[in-house]
């Protein structure tokens, strides 16, 4: 595989850092085969399937945010499926 697709050009951005996301990759499987057209082979082709197997990071990115405001709420669900939200929350 060229280098350039070594995490399968899978990142993300964190703080202007790029970072990657898949750690590893390995092939699980291939398949070579001849193609066709139709029932007739297609001459001078030879195609192949790659199945790859990944091992990628799952750490969340974690930002801390402001706190705006707190809004207390309360969902309950009415005997004909509805639901509806009671909350607590300043006006003034």
């Amino acid at each position: 595989m060229h280098p350039d697709n070594t995490y399968l050009k899978l990142s993300q951005t964190i703080n202007g850092k790029k970072r990657n996301i898949v750690t590893e990759r390995w092939i699980q499987s291939k398949q070579v085969f001849q193609p066709q057209i139709g029932d007739s082979p297609v001459q001078g082709v030879i195609a192949a399937r790659i199945l790859l197997s990944v091992s990628f990071n799952e750490t969340p990115v974690v930002e801390t945010f402001e706190t705006l405001e707190i809004v207390g709420t309360t969902a309950k669900r009415a005997g004909d499926g509805k639901i509806t939200f009671e909350a607590d929350f300043n006006t003034t």
